[in-house]
């Protein structure tokens, strides 16, 4: 575990106005799902898509294509379209603070993407991990809001479901922004 910088993301909601969402809230099991928050690209697409040259200054650790970039200000100035962005880090120690420019940003839970590197764990292995979680233990949001229980299920899953590819998993403590919209851009 270490105490990692904060990393950057937009992407796209997912919400009952979303086509598709009725599928999926019955195939995952979370009839209490208002709004998904995950960083699972399958299920809340990051919104900057095509790379430029410029974001090689800005990437964050890890593949470029999973979409982390290390500044908030620059995420505002390429993303386009209706979603939001998220300020989330990866595998920390402690519970994280938030830097300055992120301010206005809320907690909203850790979800526990897969060390492959996109799929959730949580909200996105059909009916989850019952062994280890249960589904009502999740948010309105899919996430787990308790940090130290995040910690618990990450730690669990490998030891719990040996065989499961999706259980070996980095946690990310995940603060939302207020940002919903953003310019479309050419």
């Amino acid at each position: 575990m270490t105490s990692p910088q904060p990393l950057f993301i937009a992407v796209e909601r997912f919400t009952p106005h979303n086509e598709g969402w009725a599928v999926y809230v019955k195939w995952i099991e979370l009839p209490q799902l208002t709004d998904l928050v995950t960083l699972d690209p399958a299920l809340c697409r990051p919104l900057i898509q095509e790379r430029i040259d410029a974001d090689w200054d800005f990437v964050g650790p890890g593949p470029i294509d999973r979409g982390f970039f290390t500044s908030l200000k620059y995420v505002r100035s390429r993303a386009s379209g209706d979603g939001q962005i998220f300020c989330v880090f990866q595998n920390p120690d402690r519970f994280p603070k938030l830097p300055p420019e992120a301010a206005d940003f809320i907690y909203v839970g850790c979800d526990l993407i897969d060390s492959m590197g996109d799929t959730s764990s949580l909200t996105n292995c059909g009916g989850g991990f019952p062994s280890v979680f249960l589904q009502a233990e999740l948010s309105e949001n899919g996430l787990l809001t308790s940090f130290e229980r995040a910690r618990d299920v990450q730690r669990e899953l490998p030891e719990r479901e040996p065989e499961e590819p999706h259980a070996y998993c980095d946690l990310f403590v995940i603060f939302r922004g207020p940002d919903t919209s953003f310019p479309t851009r050419a």
